[in-house]
């Protein structure tokens, strides 16, 4: 038995901008999240060919654009199919800017310049640059680690030219180093994890679809490409959106652009590839509401949770591309972001050894054994225990500190600070690990416990998933939980964690039924 029509519960909608931009057809611009502001800037106008140079600003939290006017220094020419990417200065925490490379100008000549523009000033800069000056070129990608600017592939001039090469800008210097081979690709995506630099999606010089994965070791710049075949792959058609959330390449794939009444029309929805292991997986209930809508652009930071769309509404060819937003939260589709560890494994062997053990914790059952600990282990990875050693609290003078949870959830807990993994645990014991971390502000275990229970979450085991995460406030989980309810409605509601659930949580759940569901049978 289940709730029917479960899919258009708190279904993800788009929303309309205010203050749309003039440019109602504005193509091949440049979109930068950096905050919560999106920053656009240059394009072009699809049927004047008018190219631009100005700078949009999109303000997430109220959905309104406005232009930027007072900029200071000398702007960059008008250009489109740029890249801008984000740079947060490794030295100095408050300095944002923007790095805007390459495309072309109004002659549809090819650019191969460097302009910044520093955020908190609103200053144009135009840097010198050294060493070995790519050309210019258009439809490249480019991404920014350690200060360095990457640029790869694109279109550079004659019929077909494209590109093979990789540049690196040293931001700091700004000296480009001497380019290396890598794959000929344009219109591609491009971001690094553990010192590769990947490519996603894009067309090959023969106009053809790229269907591998190709990724440089920025160590040895060896290079390999990989065909990942597999039901769960996303399909070859569709506007691609890409970007890296950890460990993960996630691929938003929406409808082709309806410039043509004939386009055929392809599955949608949201992909992740797995970079460890080349695996695709193919999200449940990623049917974001797509319909009569053409998404044009989207941005999203690496490791974030949004990711945000911009396009138009079909049925009204007046309105501008950016004159709708859809904001997809990735946490809902089990997309979680954990922050790197910063513990080896060698604490694991002193957990639960009473040698050189310095302080003991009990839990809220009073018949069951204490726990020895190490109060330089606790310090280091337990803030609030450090802040306890430090206060001169009566916990820090007696070596004794008792917590609020049963025994297996705080043997767990300590077992986490001692290895910094989940490895063994149950779903229920990771649900109300959850709560501890959300207690004690521990954002790694919080990512650690979400993305195992997303992953884990059954029949037997949903109900107490979606009554901890809603303990501790975590929409994104609590949403797929809820549905994962509905969609199992008469076997959830059969077991012991769905029978335990407060007035306050199955009001909430009876709140989340749309109107017009009815219990199919």
């Amino acid at each position: 038995m289940s709730v029917s029509n479960c899919a258009t519960f708190m279904p993800v909608l788009p929303r309309k901008t205010t203050g749309a931009p003039a440019q109602a057809c504005l193509v091949n611009a440049s979109c930068t999240l950096v905050d919560n502001k999106v920053y656009v800037f240059g394009g072009f106008h699809m049927y004047t060919d008018e190219v631009y140079n100005d700078i949009l600003v999109f303000n997430v939290n109220d959905s309104h654009w406005k232009r930027l006017e007072h900029v200071k220094g000398n702007w960059p020419v008008p250009r489109n199919s740029h890249t801008t990417t984000y740079w947060k200065d490794g030295k100095y925490e408050f300095v944002k800017l923007l790095v805007i490379f390459g495309g072309q100008d109004v002659n549809d000549d090819f650019l191969n310049d460097v302009y910044i523009l520093h955020l908190r000033t609103l200053t144009w800069e135009k840097p010198e640059v050294s060493g070995d000056v790519p050309s210019g070129r258009a439809k490249h990608s480019a991404v920014i680690h350690n200060d360095k600017l990457y640029i790869a592939g694109g279109c550079q001039g004659k019929e077909n030219d494209v590109s093979r090469d990789l540049h690196v800008l040293d931001l700091n210097t700004f000296t480009w180093a001497p380019h290396v081979p890598f794959v000929r690709r344009y219109s591609h995506f491009s971001s690094i994890y553990r010192n590769r630099l990947y490519i996603y999606g894009g067309m090959y010089a023969s106009l053809d679809c790229a269907t591998d994965i190709a990724f440089i070791d920025l160590d040895d710049m060896n290079v390999s490409q990989v065909v990942v075949k597999c039901e769960d792959s996303p399909p070859k058609l569709g506007q691609h959106f890409a970007q890296l959330c950890g460990n993960n390449l996630v691929v938003v794939v929406t409808q082709c652009l309806k410039y043509d009444e004939n386009a055929i029309a392809t599955t949608t929805g949201i992909w992740t590839l797995a970079l460890d292991s080349l695996r695709w997986r193919r999200h449940e209930n990623s049917g974001m509401d797509q319909r009569q809508a053409s998404w044009h652009y989207y941005v999203m930071n690496p490791d974030d949770r949004r990711f945000i769309l911009f396009g138009t509404n079909d049925r009204d060819p007046d309105e501008s591309n950016l004159s709708l937003v859809l904001t997809l939260d990735l946490e809902t589709y089990g997309i979680v972001y954990v922050p790197p560890g910063a513990v080896g494994r060698d604490y694991s062997i002193l957990f639960e050894q009473p040698e050189f053990a310095d302080f003991t914790i009990m839990s809220s059952e009073k018949d069951m054994p204490p726990i020895p600990v190490h109060r330089l282990i606790l310090s280091t990875r337990w803030p609030h225990f450090r802040n306890i050693c430090t206060s001169g609290m009566s916990e820090s003078a007696s070596a004794t500190l008792t917590l609020e949870d049963p025994y297996h959830s705080v043997k767990a807990f300590l077992q986490y600070l001692y290895t910094d993994s989940l490895e063994g645990m149950s779903v229920e014991t990771v649900a109300n690990l959850l709560v501890m971390g959300n207690r004690y502000c521990l954002d790694r275990l919080q990512k650690l416990c979400c993305a195992d229970l997303h992953a884990r979450m059954g029949v037997e085991t949903v109900a107490t998933v979606y009554a901890r995460a809603c303990m501790v406030q975590d929409e994104g989980l609590c949403q797929r939980a809820l549905l994962k309810i509905l969609d199992d409605f008469g076997r959830v509601t059969k077991t012991a964690g769905f029978r335990e659930l407060t007035h306050e949580q199955m009001t909430a759940l009876w709140d989340a039924i749309p109107r017009e569901a009815f219990i199919a049978l």
